[in-house]
């Protein structure tokens, strides 16, 4: 797993979340209820909505991300909003180059729960971190990883931008993790 902070330009940081705020309430939101394998929401009582970015956001997005990101031939950014009670079971991402997740929210507090949790590669402990704004989390070596459900008691949405890499620009999977 590869941290990384500060990733996007103030600038850009500031469109997205911008985007967000205004497309907050439109019907364009889907849900893991629906879009997610049920094997990925054990564990949770929650939904956590997804929403595709649009296309003139993505152009501003991939210059800075490529900057760290490993080589992929496709990529998908989606926003997701945990709600109260959401997270996701454990999962590796195999079925892409990577899978990263940028957190939007500019404070986080470790009661709100919606903890990343993962198992490093050939260790037998788990590591966790609490969302920081503008950190970047890759998983670019397929390692078990999960989010802590949102505590009922969290006062914010936990906001990301999630992203995989593919290899094949022709798989239109969702790219939900599988």
């Amino acid at each position: 797993m590869k941290i990384i902070k500060n990733v996007l330009t103030k600038e850009t940081l500031d469109k997205t979340r911008l985007h967000l705020q205004k497309n907050i309430g439109a019907y364009k939101w889907s849900s893991s209820e629906i879009l997610w394998n049920p094997g990925l929401r054990i564990g949770t009582t929650g939904s956590t909505l997804v929403q595709e970015t649009p296309q003139w956001l993505r152009d501003i997005l991939i210059p800075e991300l490529n900057k760290v990101l490993p080589e992929y031939e496709d990529i998908n950014i989606n926003y997701h909003l945990w709600q109260r009670g959401s997270g996701i079971s454990a999962h590796s991402d195999n079925d892409y180059i990577f899978g990263a997740t940028l957190y939007l929210n500019e404070e986080w507090h470790v009661n709100f729960g919606g903890l990343f949790v993962w198992q490093p590669k050939d260790e037998d402990t788990m590591r966790a971190i609490i969302p920081e704004e503008n950190m970047l989390v890759i998983n670019d070596n397929s390692e078990t990883h999960m989010v802590t459900p949102v505590s009922m008691e969290a006062t914010q949405y936990r906001v990301t931008l999630q992203i995989w890499g593919k290899h094949d620009p022709a798989d239109v999977r969702t790219c939900l993790l599988y």
